[in-house]
């Protein structure tokens, strides 16, 4: 008897991983998502999480990203290398660039929005559509000093522009100059928009 109820709590233990996964999710790779054969209706928004391009100590348009990285999202970019200093890391302080380019479904474009809960501590989030670049989301205001920084701390929710060929590219401007542990502590996530 015991056996078999050993038994069972193993088949359910399997089971459950497979039932609640659902469709799984493609991965960032080199700075770019694939969705294209993503359906947002049975499959669900989708975390942007993964390998995002980043550079450090500017703030640029999306899809204009020089001297550009990798950095994982979420994450600190003080587990980042300097690639102006090899072997050391980003300092705590200071801003950059996050930049995404996602490739959506077909037809998913038009009901589509963006949300995240916040970076540390100011952020805007910009995206490219058919009507060029835009700012979408923003907390408080990402500053290149401390002066010019307002730290602030809210999720945010906005429709996503999308261009004419069905793909964003994402532009995230982050810094922080009030702690020393700094990044993405969220990603963002795109899904359906709520009527």
């Amino acid at each position: 008897m015991k056996r078999r109820f050993h038994w069972a709590v193993v088949a359910l233990f399997l089971a459950i991983p497979s039932v609640a996964l659902g469709a799984i999710p493609p991965k960032i790779i080199n700075g770019v998502l694939d969705l294209r054969e993503w359906n947002f209706q049975s499959d669900g928004p989708i975390a942007l999480k993964g390998e995002w391009v980043f550079s450090w100590g500017e703030f640029t348009e999306p899809g204009v990203l020089s001297d550009a990285h990798l950095m994982q999202v979420p994450g600190f970019w003080n587990d980042t290398e300097n690639p102006q200093q090899p072997g050391e890391f980003l300092p705590g302080q200071g801003y950059g660039t996050l930049g995404l380019r996602v490739l959506l479904p077909a037809g998913a474009a038009k009901d589509l929005g963006i949300s995240l809960e916040y970076a540390q501590v100011a952020y805007s989030l910009h995206a490219r559509g058919v009507h060029g670049s835009e700012m979408v989301l923003a907390n408080g205001t990402p500053g290149q000093s401390q002066e010019s920084e307002i730290a602030q701390r809210l999720p945010s929710t906005a429709r996503l522009p999308v261009s004419s060929d069905g793909s964003v590219y994402l532009s995230w401007h982050v810094s922080n100059y009030h702690t020393m542990r700094t990044g993405t502590w969220t990603a963002p996530t795109i899904g359906p928009l709520s009527t």
